[in-house]
């Protein structure tokens, strides 16, 4: 069955869980239909089109495929405001899940109905996750930054694949050039009889080519493909990722020094991008100064890093690495 009227917005999703979630982040959002009509059959963990609907009594209309209807009741909030302090009251919400399958001759029809007293469904994060150490090192020597509990999305490469774990996600990232967003999506959806009779296990993996931005959620993690800085400077915000995961503070005009015997190299480089990624692959570096002319020089710091005030201006550039 579907609902004729109140169309919001539509966007194919990797799962019902999705779909849920979709709605639940749409505050006009009090019904969506989950249709997998594309894939012949109706199966809650797999990818189908998710329809957001700001009424549910616009009839029912007959269709001549499988698909999955989601009907929510938004719960009733009552918020309460004394001096210093605000109180809000939520009730339950109710999910009605209904499938059918209809021909021009027969019509099968099962619906169940559960209550909850949270308005999304239980969503853990990837128990892999910690595990892995931050920077993550892909088999090809690829570096991510490790992001729990986050969600993204913009331009999607492929399809929402399986996934055994956060790790192989990012190795699949890893094994595509445009790719720079490796999402894994770990989410435990409990037995609803008689449709889904056990509990449901999602795992799958999004790769993105870019970011719209990212925002929190339960269930995710992003793993964001590290590559090389480049520019000035100035170009860099605090603090910065080089590709090997080390992390830096600018001090942009500074001239920061090491003692006596202090400097583990001095190298010719291109700009001061070019030294942030040298400090940050030699483990013995605390920080880089960036000097020279016409020929730029990079001075990576071992030790006795201190601040000459007296050099200060616009030929200094320098850094100091974040320590783990």
């Amino acid at each position: 069955m579907d609902i004729a009227s109140g169309d919001l917005n539509n966007a194919v999703v990797a799962n019902f869980d999705a779909c849920l979630t979709m709605c639940d982040n749409n505050a006009a959002c009090v019904a969506a239909v989950f249709d997998q009509t594309a894939a012949g059959v109706v199966n809650l963990s797999q990818e189908g089109h998710c329809y957001l609907k700001d009424s549910s009594n616009g009839g029912a209309v007959p269709k001549m495929y499988d698909t999955a209807v989601m009907l929510i009741s938004r719960p009733a909030t009552t918020t309460t405001s004394t001096m210093g302090s605000t109180t809000t009251t939520t009730t339950s919400m109710t999910i009605t899940t209904t499938t059918s399958t209809s021909t021009t001759t027969t019509t099968s029809t099962t619906t169940s109905t559960t209550t909850s007293t949270t308005t999304t469904t239980s969503a853990n994060s990837s128990p892999t996750y910690t595990a892995i150490s931050s920077p993550y090192t892909a088999a090809n020597n690829d570096k991510f930054e490790l992001e729990c509990n986050t969600q993204t999305g913009d331009t999607q490469i492929g399809s929402v694949q399986n996934s055994a774990s956060f790790a192989d996600c990012m190795e699949s990232c890893a094994n595509v050039p445009s790719c720079q967003y490796a999402q894994y999506q770990f989410t435990e959806l409990p037995a609803d009889p008689p449709f889904n009779p056990d509990p449901t296990t999602i795992q799958t993996c999004t790769l993105y080519a870019d970011s719209n931005g990212v925002q929190g959620n339960a269930g995710f993690d992003l793993g964001r493909k590290l590559s090389p800085i480049t520019g000035t400077c100035a170009d860099q915000t605090d603090p910065f990722t080089t590709s090997s995961g080390a992390q830096f503070n600018r001090l942009c005009g500074q001239d920061w020094n090491a003692g006596a015997g202090g400097y583990s190299s001095i190298t010719n480089i291109a700009d001061y991008a070019s030294c942030a990624e040298l400090c940050g692959q030699n483990n013995d570096c605390l920080g880089f100064l960036v000097y020279g002319s016409p020929q730029l020089q990079c001075y990576q710091i071992a030790s006795g890093l201190f601040h000459n005030t007296f050099y200060d201006g616009p030929d200094y550039n320098s850094g100091t690495k974040i320590q783990p």
